[in-house]
C-alpha cells in the first residue's frame, strides 16, 4: 500500500493536470466563439490561405498582393501542417494547433519545473504564470490575429529543454 506522503504528490499532479485541461478548454471555447462571430482580424486567415495553397498547389503565396510567405518569414515548421490540411480543410485547424501548442507549453513548463526544482507548488505557480501570461493568451486567440505561426516555437523549445535535463 502506498503511504500518504507518496500518494499526495500524485494527487497534486492530477489536480494540476485537470486544472490545466479545464483552463485550456475554456480558452479554446472563447476563441472558437470569436471565430464563429467574426471576432478575428485577417492575419490568421492569411496564414490559412498560405497553408492551404501550399498543401494543395505547392506554392507559399499569401495575402492580397500574393507575397511569397517564405521570402518574408521563415515559417518552415508551419508548413509541416500541410498534410493535415488534406484531411481537415478548415481554418479551425489553426485554432486547434494553437490550443495544442498552448496546453503543451503549460504541461512542459510544469514537468520541467518539477524535474529541476522538485517542488510541486512552484511548478503549479510556473504553469499558472505561463497560462495567464498575455503572450500565451494572444497565441490562443485572445487577440485579433486568430493564429500566429510563432506559437509553434514555445512547445518545441520547451521540449528541447526537457530532453536536455
Amino acid at each position: 500500500m502506498i503511504s500518504d506522503h507518496r500518494r499526495r504528490p500524485q494527487q497534486i499532479d492530477l489536480i494540476a493536470y485537470c486544472l490545466i485541461v479545464l483552463w485550456t478548454l475554456l480558452v479554446f471555447y472563447t476563441a472558437y466563439w470569436r471565430y464563429l462571430n467574426f471576432g478575428f482580424g485577417s492575419d490568421g486567415f492569411i496564414y490559412w490561405y498560405a497553408l492551404r495553397n501550399f498543401a494543395f498547389f505547392g506554392e507559399a503565396w499569401s495575402g492580397p498582393v500574393m507575397g511569397n510567405l517564405l521570402s518574408k518569414h521563415i515559417y518552415l515548421t508551419f508548413f509541416f501542417l500541410s498534410p493535415i490540411v488534406w484531411i481537415v480543410d478548415s481554418p479551425l485547424l489553426l485554432l486547434l494547433v494553437s490550443t495544442i501548442c498552448f496546453i503543451a507549453s503549460i504541461l512542459l513548463t510544469y514537468k520541467i519545473t518539477i524535474d529541476l526544482k522538485r517542488q510541486r507548488a512552484l511548478a503549479a505557480a510556473m504553469a499558472t504564470a505561463v497560462a495567464l501570461h498575455p503572450i500565451s493568451m494572444n497565441i490562443i486567440g485572445a487577440d485579433s490575429f486568430f493564429f500566429q505561426p510563432d506559437c509553434l516555437v514555445a512547445p518545441l523549445s520547451l521540449l528541447l529543454l526537457l530532453t536536455s535535463i
